[in-house]
């Protein structure tokens, strides 16, 4: 698979998917070359004439083939990386106003421990968030992803500055606490980004029980949410 398709299938899978997010993708197997495997043949014609004629046939017949060649893969295996897929985000308020906001992906290489590639757009004020949002330091009303920029040594294969251009247009919200009820049982999550979805203030990243997801404060929020189809964390197979 092209690297030219499997952008287009992330592209196509993620946006057309907004937050529900699903992705596929596996490399083919390499195909493997074939050793040479044959013996050298051995022709040694041992049959003994008994005619009365004293003719003895003795083909002495050495013919040996002494296929010496050795068969040497030149061509370089792929070295392919995997990457854990996730949602990244920065918050920067003072005092609970705006400063700047900011959102996309990344695409973490498990092997280099570092970001194969990011891109992130910006997401400007548009003005007061809906009404609810739960303990909530500030909440604002922003706009979809613009200016956004494809950083890291593997882009080429994930995305382009631009792609997520005009995707992500929602509400946001932060909150130091927040007591979250689940099933009668009161869980209290940290440094909780909230997001307004179709009106109703979902808890969209935040700290609890080993989901470290969103660092700093009300005044810079950075957030790396690995992203899930519901079931399983994403990945992605990638060429180094």
């Amino acid at each position: 698979m092209g690297s030219i398709v499997r952008k287009h299938l992330l592209l196509g899978s993620v946006l057309g998917l907004g937050l529900l997010a699903s992705l596929g993708c596996s490399l083919g197997k390499k195909d493997k070359d074939v050793l040479d495997t044959g013996t050298p043949e051995s022709d040694a014609d041992t049959d003994a004439d008994t005619d009365a004629d004293s003719d003895a046939d003795s083909d002495a017949d050495t013919d040996a083939d002494s296929d010496a060649d050795s068969d040497t893969d030149t061509d370089a295996d792929a070295d392919t990386g995997v990457a854990q897929f996730y949602f990244r985000a920065e918050f920067a308020t003072n005092r609970g106003d705006y400063e700047s906001a900011a959102f996309g992906y990344g695409m973490y290489g498990i092997v280099d421990q570092d970001w194969a590639c990011e891109i992130i757009g910006d997401l400007a004020y548009e003005g007061s968030a809906p009404s609810g949002c739960p303990d909530c330091e500030w909440s604002f009303n922003l706009g979809p992803a613009e200016n956004s920029q494809a950083v890291g040594p593997y882009c080429d294969q994930f995305y382009a500055d631009g792609d997520i251009d005009g995707a992500f247009d929602y509400s946001w919200g932060f909150s130091s606490e927040y007591s979250y009820d689940y099933d009668g049982s009161i869980l209290v999550l940290e440094n909780v980004i909230h997001l307004n979805y179709e009106g109703d203030w979902i808890q969209f990243a935040f700290n609890y029980g080993g989901r470290d997801w969103v660092t700093g404060d009300a005044d810079d929020a950075s957030v790396a949410r690995p992203i899930s189809d519901g079931s399983s964390y994403l990945y992605y197979y990638y060429y180094r």
